[in-house]
Formats: structure tokens, sequence, C-alpha cells
């Protein structure tokens, strides 16, 4: 199941600059929504929603730090 979230984690990476959904995840994962938002939470400590916006304020901060 881990795996799985890897994967969802990679997607989430390369795909920071586009509108992604927690619909549109769970999906991707083959689960409902419901199970997602469990399973992700139990695997990362933050729900999916939470994980997303932790990941793109990361990459804000980076971009910001190493600009000119």
């Amino acid at each position: 199941m881990n795996n799985r979230f890897d994967e969802i984690c990679r997607y989430i990476e390369e795909h920071l600059e586009e509108p992604l959904s927690v619909d549109d995840l769970a999906a991707r994962a083959h689960l409902s929504r419901y199970h997602f938002i469990r399973r992700f939470q139990r695997a990362h400590h933050y729900t999916p929603r939470q994980y997303l916006i932790y990941r793109r304020l990361e990459r804000s901060k980076d971009l910001l730090a190493n600009s000119d």
C-alpha cells in the first residue's frame, strides 16, 4: 500500500503547478475518496490536501530562496 502512496506523492511533486483534487488522486490510487484520505493520512501523517499545500509551500520557498 505504501508503494501506491509513494507513486501518488511522486505524481503530486510532478504536478504541483496544476489543479489537483483529492478525488482525482483517489481515483489514481484506485480507492474511494474516504479510504484514500484515511490511508494516506495513516501513511504520511497529513491528509492529502494538507500534504499538497505543504509541498506547494515548500516549492514556493525554494523558488523564492533561489530567485534573483
